[in-house]
């Protein structure tokens, strides 16, 4: 059970101000967290806080595109029937 359950957030997730070395082993100790990210003021993030958004991103590209491929090929069969009637057109008054 997460001490962070009743608020519905993980561990990793966090953003800490200047962490002690006893909270730091505390974060590997109790969630797996190790990996820091120190950032240009006190704060310190870690990796694994990338990892969801990381996902949905990757999620988010694929999904734009298969449609953007989708459109294209919509557009290339749309091409096609009217490349079709034409030519049928010009054989018929050839």
């Amino acid at each position: 059970m997460s001490h962070f359950q009743d608020i519905n957030l993980d561990a990793k997730h966090l953003a800490i101000d200047k962490p002690t070395k006893k909270l730091l082993q505390f974060m590997w100790k109790h969630y797996q967290l190790s990996k820091l990210v120190n950032q240009g003021n006190n704060f310190v993030i870690y990796e694994e806080f990338f990892d969801d958004a990381c996902k949905s991103f990757i999620i988010f590209i694929f999904i734009v595109w298969t449609i953007m491929f989708l459109k294209a090929f919509n557009v290339i069969r749309l091409c096609t029937k009217i490349y079709i009637k034409i030519f049928i057109s010009s054989q018929i008054f050839s």
